[in-house]
């Protein structure tokens, strides 16, 4: 009879186990399906939302000290061994079965228990050996045999044998190098917050030294780094200065602009693979940004510099009046916009911006431009884009930047195509080459406006949201640039999973405090993929913009992007009903 902790027993189905060791935990969502053919070893830990299926003929042994994570299925028709000490991230599918021709309604993991039960072999065993690590999305067919330490990279999608040690990723997966393997590679990340992690998780997955430069002592990035380095990331002479130390690489961030002008210092002094240190700056400078467009005569909207409100007003039916915008020539996230309706708005707009304006570049006027607001996140090689994701933005009331984004695009892919066409022109003009770019447009008509571009990966969990959607692990697309390598075998993708992401956001600042046990719950919940808070309990929330504070981000997925915009919408007011900000 199996051994289970007690609160676990029902959830199990002790019918499914031949045997089963010590200290195992199943959580009680977890579905565990078989005719008494499964063997789980001592110390095994079962997250929520597992599915573990056999069939009548097949067996299934998972060994010691193996964690299977949230939302992850294994499937076999035919024998799966995972071995000892073996990590499964979030929503892995190890599928020992032909998907082709599988008659299973709505997929393997959605069968029923009759149908997976009676389904005629026509595949063979896999195998994943001890100190595997598969991450999270990643999809393990038929046949396959992963290696011992091998380690699979989020979303790569293996169709063949991974040699021990072997560091896998893309789709199909391809080995890009070994653990533990001396490598003078060298990955420079710059900023370690909780935007730079998944940047400096993945490099580390790749099998790359990790330089991680942040002010903060203790950032979380610091503490997972090869080697941390206290060191302002607007220090450039100090960033730059730890790059020539640790001879890197490459140098990568992601989500802040405040880091952009470090990596153009350490790429122009290393003489690495990226964007031109110019057209980083050119896309920090809102103003030379809107320069170089309109000399090339794209669509942009008109923008001057202002310092009084005497200059707005008089510059007013130059852009086309009421409303227009109120920012900062280089900020990013909303700091500091403003759109202005009346007159009387103007003196506080200029307040609002001017704390957010670089030193002697003040603040600008710039036209509204009406239209649908979309996004896209756009890789460039060698001066074209070879993949773009069109993201669908969502506000919320009183914040101006986009709270959230989704994916696939509701726009047709004709539309889509467009967008995508024009958006490689705005990069051409501002001089992209290498590495990712983030777009903020409006669409008037069928016609494609630049309101900002960002020479870097987007923030608001937009990593995640396409990786979820499509299986591409945009950090490790950056990272392979960055080594002066094409992406192409990193961007293939699978059919789009109905995705939304987004942060979720309280007015005022102060301490986080919350229930961890109703998060629990609410993380365990149908669609949602990752709930993360941006402060423990009881600390102050760092992540604010002006009156904000950011307190989660939130990603779920559905059957179609408005439900999955939908469940995003319902998590995020249900956290904001259970927690609350203490001054």
């Amino acid at each position: 009879m199996p051994t289970l902790d007690s609160h676990q027993r029902a959830a199990a189905g002790a019918s499914a186990f031949k045997e089963c060791g010590a200290r195992v935990v199943i959580e009680s969502d977890a579905l565990i399906d078989g005719p008494g053919n499964m063997t789980i070893g001592n110390d095994v830990w079962i997250d929520r939302q597992v599915t573990l299926r056999t069939a009548a003929s097949s067996v299934l042994t998972i060994g010691a000290g193996t964690h299977i994570g949230h939302g992850s299925a294994l499937l076999a028709f035919q024998d799966i061994h995972i071995g000892n000490s073996v990590q499964i991230g979030p929503f892995v599918r190890v599928v020992a079965m032909s998907h082709t021709s599988s008659p299973m309604r709505g997929g393997p993991a959605e069968s029923t228990a009759e149908e997976f039960q009676t389904f005629s072999p026509s595949s063979s065993t896999i195998e994943v050996r001890d100190e595997a690590v598969i991450d999270e999305g990643a999809i393990i067919h038929r046949g396959v045999i992963i290696g011992h330490r091998a380690y699979v990279c989020a979303g790569a999608v293996v169709l063949r044998d991974v040699p021990p040690s072997a560091v896998v990723a893309g789709n199909p997966a391809r080995v890009l190098r070994y653990r533990g393997a001396r490598s003078a590679q060298r990955v420079l990340v710059i900023g370690g917050g909780p935007f730079q992690l998944p940047m400096i998780r993945t490099a580390l997955s790749m099998g790359f030294e990790t330089v991680v430069v942040d002010r903060d002592h203790d950032a979380p990035g610091l503490a997972i780094a090869t080697h941390p380095v206290a060191v302002d990331t607007t220090n450039i002479a100090g960033v730059v200065e730890v790059s020539n130390r640790y001879r890197v690489d490459a140098v990568v961030t992601a989500a802040t602009d405040r880091a952009l002008t470090a990596v153009s210092a350490v790429s122009a002094s290393r003489d690495l693979s990226g964007h031109p240190p110019e057209s980083i700056q050119t896309c920090r400078d809102k103003l030379a940004t809107y320069r170089v467009l309109r000399g090339a005569t794209l669509p942009v909207p008109i923008t001057v510099p202002i310092s009084r409100v005497s200059d707005a007003t008089a510059a007013l039916s130059y852009v086309g009046g009421y409303p227009c915008v109120v920012k900062p020539r280089s900020a990013a996230g909303g700091r500091g916009v403003t759109i202005v309706e009346t007159a009387e708005e103007f003196a506080a707009a200029l307040e609002r911006a001017l704390p957010h304006a670089s030193s002697g570049q003040g603040v600008l006027l710039q036209a509204f431009v009406p239209g649908r607001s979309v996004g896209v996140e756009a890789i460039f090689w060698q001066g074209r884009i070879v993949r773009g994701f069109v993201l669908d933005d969502q506000y919320q009331d009183d914040f101006v930047s986009p709270i959230g984004h989704s994916l696939p695009s509701t726009l047709s892919p004709e539309l889509q195509a467009k967008i995508v066409s024009d958006v490689e022109r705005f990069g051409q003009a501002l001089g992209l080459v290498d590495g990712a770019a983030n777009f903020d447009l409006r669409l008037v008509g069928e016609e494609t406006f630049l309101i900002e571009c960002n020479a870097r990966l987007g923030g608001s969990s937009i990593t995640d949201l396409v990786r979820f959607c499509y299986g591409v692990d945009l950090s490790a697309v950056a990272i392979e640039i960055a080594l002066g390598r094409a992406p192409t075998s990193l961007i293939s993708e699978t059919p789009p999973q109905p995705t939304a992401a987004r942060i979720v956001i309280l007015r005022g600042r102060g301490r986080l405090l919350f229930d961890e046990t109703e998060l629990d719950r609410l993380r365990a919940s149908e669609g949602v993929r990752i709930l993360a808070l941006t402060a423990a309990p009881g600390d102050p929330v760092s992540m604010v913009v002006e009156q904000w504070s950011i307190i989660a981000t939130v990603v779920c997925s559905a059957q179609s992007p408005e439900q999955a915009i939908r469940r995003t919408s319902e998590v995020a007011t249900t956290i904001c009903a259970m927690v609350k900000l203490e001054n």
